[in-house]
């Protein structure tokens, strides 16, 4: 069911019987994965269901994913190198402008370009073009992305020609996962596991580029992989200073092998979305708190023990009408405080009917902004305590 037949049945109060026979006689469009690319620039005034292989809807395309009729104009932060995190080389080498769904917005393969090819590329340019003259050219765009820049259309026009490759990547080095959390892409996407020749072919593009921060995961966990160590040796041999960050479920650091490899990071982040089991596991299945917070508690000890000052240590807590309550929150920051980490953050919850926002209009944190430095982001409304302050 599409967002515009919702609309229609709640508040036009139309019968779903009426509109299924809209449909049934092509009153509303149904499209095949063929005609998408040239109906998007083109029509796209309702939303739109477009049709597999297997006559199923396979996605939707929104109403208003054609902006031009606004007189509106954009750029992207990854396309014209300006991002901070979303260029993304996925599992099976392609690359990708968002964090999201293969499908959505790739823009080449790895083992076939340059990341300097992949961005001088027709694909690309014409994503670029698509932007400055106001289309919307993939579903990630149209659904607002972090990274799209309203902008004039003379300025939108000149990043379409001048553009670099982002001093920043995300890397997964593998797609397998152990768990099965609420609202994941993760069931949805091919499985696979770079090979450490890819590693380094990787490795040496960002190089040539000056890459000086990688984001170690995505769809994936990344410590499924039990060639991890190796890789992270690969790419600080070819670049010794570049930063490496990591996010983990955290439940498969359970070997000496695994925590030699978690010592090898820069930064690693907890995904703990709870203070329990019972609060945890609502939305991270197969999830196991006594699990991940021992694990959690071991690399600070190996780091005090080495007297080293990283990884540094992120506790990142999403936030559900399961887990949001004040008690949790409060026995969430005596934990992190007892486990000696870093930072602990919360985010709102997100691609699940679970969403919960109740936390942010409380006045629970009030006594914490006193007590620690903290930081705020608009664009992910994330709010992260660094406790070691």
């Amino acid at each position: 069911m599409t967002k515009e037949i919702y609309n229609k049945i709640l508040t036009d109060k139309i019968p779903v019987e009426a509109l299924a026979f809209d449909y049934c006689n092509k009153s509303y469009p149904l499209i095949t994965e063929e005609e998408a690319e040239d109906y998007v620039h083109t029509k796209a005034e309702i939303d739109t269901p477009v049709i597999g292989k297997n006559g199923l809807p396979k996605y939707v395309i929104l109403k208003g994913y054609i902006d031009s009729i606004n007189n509106q104009h954009y750029y992207c932060n990854v396309l014209t190198g300006f991002s901070k995190y979303n260029l993304s080389v996925n599992s099976d080498m392609t690359v990708s402008c968002n964090c999201k769904l293969r499908g959505c917005g790739l823009l080449g393969n790895l083992r076939e370009q340059t990341l300097q090819e992949i961005y001088d590329s027709k694909t690309v340019n014409s994503l670029r073009q698509s932007l400055a003259n106001g289309f919307l050219p993939t579903a990630s765009c149209a659904y607002r992305c972090s990274e799209l820049v309203s902008s004039p259309k003379s300025l939108a026009n000149y990043y379409k020609d001048n553009y670099s490759v982002p001093n920043v990547m995300m890397f997964e080095n593998t797609s397998f996962c152990n768990m099965k959390c609420k609202g994941c892409y993760n069931e949805y996407i091919e499985k696979s596991t770079v090979s450490e020749n890819d590693t380094r072919l990787f490795a040496n593009e960002c190089k040539k580029h000056e890459i000086k921060t990688i984001y170690l995961f995505k769809y994936g966990e990344s410590f499924f992989d039990k060639e991890l160590a190796k890789k992270i040796a690969i790419i600080r041999e070819v670049l010794p200073s570049v930063y490496i960050s990591v996010s983990t479920n955290g439940v498969l650091i359970n070997s000496e092998i695994m925590y030699e490899a978690a010592m090898l990071f820069d930064s690693i982040t907890f995904s703990l979305d709870g203070v329990d089991n019972e609060s945890i596991t609502s939305f991270q299945t197969n999830g196991n708190f006594d699990v991940v917070y021992h694990n959690m508690c071991e690399i600070v000890k190996r780091k005090n023990d080495m007297l080293l000052s990283k990884p540094r240590i992120i506790w990142k807590y999403v936030l559900f009408p399961e887990n949001d309550s004040e008690e949790n929150i409060k026995k969430a920051f005596d934990l992190a405080v007892n486990s000696g980490i870093d930072s602990l953050s919360f985010y709102p919850g997100f691609n699940t009917i679970t969403n919960s926002d109740r936390i942010w209009s409380s006045n629970i944190f009030l006594e914490y902004f006193k007590k620690y430095k903290f930081v705020y982001r608009n664009s992910s409304y994330s709010l992260e305590f660094n406790l070691r302050s």
